[in-house]
């Protein structure tokens, strides 16, 4: 009896582990990295444009990478599918319940037209079954091109603009020697990879246990959990009022997301897309893509009520995903 209990219990209680380990490790890559950079005179902004918004989805890319190599593709592809879901109902909804978000749609214009073409691509090439090694190529292209029209978009706007993550700790890290910090690094890379195939494993387990497919826990349990980076991120911008950061840290999420996690999955192997996730995931996605879009251009102010229904939105998805 307590044998069996334990059976069921361990997954559950690893999975939590290796989310932890996961975010925990991409924490040191960037706390390490930024420091790095600093010691090196590289610029605030090129520092906010490549190992923030490539860090905050460190997780999302190893945990997609390595369950397309344990063959679980549906994993992979429903971890960003869920994450980007995730990132819109679920993190604006926090936000805007812990401050009303002020929007200034100017600033975000052209960074909501990439991102709508990044989504319809990617539906297209997931619709037609196209996600392999030259799509990926392609993809990743299109998020090298993303990264240097942002810099330049950077310089016009100041500064400023490209919101960086605010480590507690960060000054603390800027007096440890060069070394030390590459090992924190170091080490955080391969408490990624560890962090990734605990997740993993023990996410196919739970999957098999409770008769559901591996698509339903990346989109539900993995997706969530690979996403509190940027839950983490925006918790604390919200309370400043920092929307900037908070819209900006989505919008450049889900970009990362698409181009950079599933292209570069796709190049390391093919992700084939299952029924289920194009009958009715795909769309929701595009749908509350959509749906993210028209507030930022048509509200002002997306205020607690919102935020409410963002959050009883998605709690009704993950609801129906078991159902």
């Amino acid at each position: 009896m307590i044998q069996s209990l334990i059976n069921l219990i361990l997954p559950y209680t690893l999975l939590i582990g290796g989310l932890l380990i996961l975010t925990k490790s991409a924490d040191l890559v960037i706390q390490g990295s930024i420091v790095i950079a600093k010691k090196f005179r590289v610029s605030k902004l090129l520092i906010g444009l490549t190992i923030i918004a490539f860090g905050t989805s460190l997780p999302e890319l190893v945990a997609s990478i390595q369950a397309a190599l344990a063959d679980a593709p549906g994993l992979a592809l429903g971890n960003i599918i869920g994450s980007n879901i995730a990132n819109i109902l679920l993190i604006i909804g926090v936000a805007a319940i812990i401050s009303p978000m002020l929007i200034k749609e100017n600033k975000f214009k052209t960074d909501l037209v990439f991102l709508t073409f990044a989504t319809l691509l990617f539906s297209l090439l997931a619709y037609k079954n196209l996600l392999f090694k030259e799509f990926g190529y392609l993809m990743f292209i299109l998020l090298v091109l993303f990264l240097i029209f942002s810099y330049f978009k950077g310089k016009r706007f100041g500064k400023d603009s490209i919101s960086t993550i605010n480590f507690s700790d960060l000054n603390d890290t800027e007096s440890i020697s060069t070394p030390i910090l590459f090992t924190k690094i170091i080490f955080g890379i391969i408490g990624l990879i560890a962090g990734a195939n605990i997740l993993v494993s023990n996410a196919v387990s739970i999957a098999r246990n409770i008769g559901v497919s591996e698509e339903v826990i990346g989109l539900t349990m993995v997706a969530i959990g690979t996403s509190l980076p940027e839950l983490a991120t925006v918790i604390a911008a919200a309370r400043k009022k920092e929307t900037d950061l908070i819209v900006g840290n989505i919008i450049g999420s889900n970009i990362f997301n698409i181009l950079g996690v599933i292209g570069i999955t796709s190049i390391v192997t093919a992700i084939p897309v299952s029924e289920d996730i194009l009958k009715l995931d795909l769309w929701i996605m595009n749908f509350v893509t959509l749906v993210f879009i028209v507030f930022i251009f048509n509200f002002k102010v997306i205020k607690k009520y919102l935020g409410v229904l963002f959050l009883l939105a998605y709690i009704v998805y993950v609801t129906l995903c078991y159902l």
